[in-house]
C-alpha cells in the first residue's frame, strides 16, 4: 500500500499555499518559469490532479483542462492533459494514477465520452499516460488509426498557433519556449542511454530541447477494462 495520496480537484478548491508548491514544482523542473506566466496559465485550467505525501506537502502534479476546438469536418471535445511535474526525488506507482481515473466521472459527461490529448515535453509523462489510458496514441505497438492520427493534427494545430509538424506530430520548441532544467538532464541522459529506441526517444528526439509530442487517448482507463482484449471506442470520432 502507497503513503502517497491523490486528488482530483477543481481548480477553485486549489489553496495559496497549494499553488505556491505547484510553481516551486514546476520551478525545479523547466527553465524559463516566472510566477505571472505561471498564474496566467493556471488560470486556464479546470481541474488539479495532486499527489501529497503523508504530511500534505505537494510531491507531483498535473493539470486538466476542458476545451472544443471547432471544425467544419472534425470538431474535437476532451481534457487536455498538462505533463507531470513532480519532485526529483519522486518515483511514480501506476496505482495512483488509476485510481485518479476513475475519478474522472466527476468532469462533465460530454468531456467524459470523448478524449484525453497530451503535448508531451517529458519521457516519464508519456509513459505514465500510455500505462494509464485505453488505446492511447502513438503507440509502441500499435499503428495509429486514420481518424486518431486525423484527430492528432486538429489539435496539434490548434493548440500550437502554427508550431505543430504534421508529418511528425512535434510542437516546435517555439511555441513553449520551455526546457528541462539540467539538473534533470543527468536522469534523462541515463534513460536515453538504457534505452535508445524507446518510441517517446524516437517519436520526440528534441524533447530535451522543448519539443512536445501530440498523443491522444481514449477516455477510459485499463484498470477500468482489465480483462477485456477489445472494446468499441467511447465516441465514433470520424472525419
Amino acid at each position: 500500500m502507497h503513503l502517497y495520496k491523490n486528488q482530483l480537484i477543481r481548480k477553485s478548491e486549489l489553496l495559496e499555499q497549494d499553488i505556491t508548491q505547484m510553481y516551486q514544482l514546476m520551478d525545479s523542473f523547466y527553465e524559463n518559469i516566472n510566477p505571472k506566466e505561471f498564474l496566467r496559465t493556471l488560470a486556464e485550467k479546470d481541474y488539479i490532479f495532486l499527489v501529497r505525501n503523508p504530511y500534505g506537502a505537494i510531491k507531483a502534479f498535473t493539470t486538466m483542462q476542458l476545451f472544443s476546438i471547432p471544425g467544419k469536418k472534425l470538431k474535437a471535445q476532451g481534457i487536455l492533459i498538462g505533463d507531470i511535474i513532480s519532485n526529483q526525488n519522486f518515483v511514480w506507482e501506476k496505482n495512483l494514477i488509476w485510481e485518479s481515473l476513475v475519478r474522472l466521472e466527476r468532469i462533465p459527461t460530454r468531456y467524459f465520452e470523448r478524449y484525453v490529448f497530451l503535448a508531451c515535453k517529458d519521457y516519464w509523462t508519456y509513459h505514465v499516460f500510455g500505462d494509464s489510458f485505453y488505446r492511447c496514441y502513438p503507440s509502441e505497438d500499435l499503428d495509429t488509426p486514420i481518424y486518431m492520427k486525423k484527430l492528432m493534427n486538429v489539435f496539434g494545430e490548434y493548440y500550437s498557433n502554427g508550431e505543430y509538424e504534421v508529418t511528425s506530430g512535434i510542437i516546435k520548441y517555439g511555441c513553449f519556449p520551455r526546457k528541462i532544467k539540467k539538473s534533470r538532464l543527468k536522469m534523462m541522459e541515463d534513460v536515453i542511454k538504457a534505452d535508445p529506441d524507446d518510441c517517446f526517444l524516437v517519436r520526440n528526439p528534441g524533447f530535451l530541447d522543448g519539443d512536445a509530442l501530440v498523443c491522444v487517448a481514449e477516455l477510459a482507463a485499463r484498470k477500468q477494462i482489465e480483462g477485456i482484449e477489445e472494446r468499441e471506442p467511447l465516441v465514433n470520432f470520424r472525419a
